[in-house]
């Protein structure tokens, strides 16, 4: 292997600390998380392109939880914020473990749903989970 040469180690040294830096003035504040492509609504403005059902399965929660875990050592949990969409978030009958897992974590979460799919069952299954919702009114 080629040894670098001291104006190469300087600038390497240089362009380790410049991205060290602006990792601390940009932290990770969101992280969406698009849990699925199905939806139970095909509104005509609607950007996720989703239907009742997709040719893609769903990420599994396991992965979603992994990939959260390894980004928690780089950030501030308490100041993070996940915000799950979709499609529409509702149709995942394994959401209430995703938030469980979350929640378990000290990270504040939330989704972005239609509604039409939250139950009282399910309502009462989220609420002391703290998730924070917003409804979309799609008409």
């Amino acid at each position: 292997m080629k040894t670098l040469s001291l104006k190469q180690r300087f600038a390497l040294a240089l362009n380790h600390r410049l991205v060290k830096e602006r990792r601390k003035e940009h932290p990770l504040r969101q992280l969406f998380w698009e849990c699925t492509w199905r939806c139970n609504l095909s509104c005509r403005h609607c950007g996720s392109d989703c239907k009742n059902s997709s040719s893609l399965p769903d990420m599994p929660v396991s992965d979603f939880i992994r990939v959260v875990d390894s980004i928690l050592p780089h950030v501030d949990r308490h100041l993070l914020n996940i915000v799950i969409t979709g499609g529409e978030p509702l149709v995942r009958t394994d959401l209430e473990i995703a938030g469980r897992m979350l929640y378990d974590r000290e990270i504040p979460w939330g989704i972005v749903t239609n509604g039409l799919l939250l139950t009282p069952d399910r309502f009462k299954k989220l609420l002391p989970l703290q998730c924070d919702s917003e409804l979309t009114f799609d008409l």
